[in-house]
Formats: structure tokens, C-alpha cells, sequence
């Protein structure tokens, strides 16, 4: 499932607040969303995995990506023209560049079982 803004950003940082302890699976926080086969992502899975990149015609490049990331609440995406931040529970754990994309919608993918607690969604616009 896919839930994304109806209004398009360009410099933005979105904070998620969100309790996966009940959830197994990943999630894609995604900025720049044009259609699902083109936007950036930040992804995480119960697993402890973290990705950034960005989905081209549906092919993933992946610009950073880390491991062994658990028991988290506070996920944080930061996309600035051509430099790309992901945050988990404040500290920052992945660092990507790439051409700076075309403004898009915000939102994000949910693959996996269970529920999840979204107490808090909050879009700056940098």
C-alpha cells in the first residue's frame, strides 16, 4: 500500500513517528514520488535494514544503505537539491547524493503483516 501527499515539494524533510513493534516487514518513507516506478526513498525493515535511494522506472538505485538498525520510533528523510539524509531516532544513518530530482509527492509504502502506530507525520519544506 502507498499513501502519498496530494501536493508536490521540492526541498523538504518529513519526521515519522512510528511504532513497528507489531509490524513485520518494510517501509518506504518516499519523497519526490511522480508514479510508483519513479521516486527517493528511505526504507527500513523489521530486520534492522536501512536503504536510500531512489526507483527509476522502477529499476532501485541505491545511493546509501546500513544495517542492524532495531528497536526504532523516530525516522527522518531530508532531501536538499542533490543531497539526500536519513535519520533514525535522531542520528543520522545514511548519507546519499544523486542528481537532484523534480518536485513530487510525500508519503509512504507499507509491505508486510501486522499494524503499525503512526502517531505523528511533519513536513518542512527546507
Amino acid at each position: 500500500n502507498t499513501f502519498v501527499t496530494h501536493n508536490n515539494y521540492q526541498n523538504v524533510q518529513v519526521d515519522y513517528y512510528i511504532d513497528l513493534s507489531a509490524f513485520e516487514g518494510e517501509i518506504k518513507l518516499i519523497h519526490h514520488f511522480v508514479d510508483i516506478q519513479n521516486y527517493d526513498f528511505l526504507s527500513f525493515n523489521t530486520s534492522g535494514d536501512v536503504t536510500q535511494g531512489r526507483v527509476i522506472n522502477s529499476e532501485h538505485k541505491i545511493f546509501d544503505e546500513k544495517k542492524d538498525i532495531s528497536d526504532s520510533k523516530f525516522f527522518r528523510g531530508v532531501a536538499n537539491d542533490t543531497h539526500f539524509r536519513g535519520y533514525i531516532n535522531k542520528e543520522m544513518a545514511v548519507h546519499g547524493h544523486g542528481d537532484a530530482p523534480r518536485s513530487g509527492s510525500v508519503g509512504l509504502n507499507i509491505e508486510g503483516e501486522g499494524s503499525i502506530l503512526i502517531s505523528r507525520i511533519e513536513l518542512s519544506q527546507l
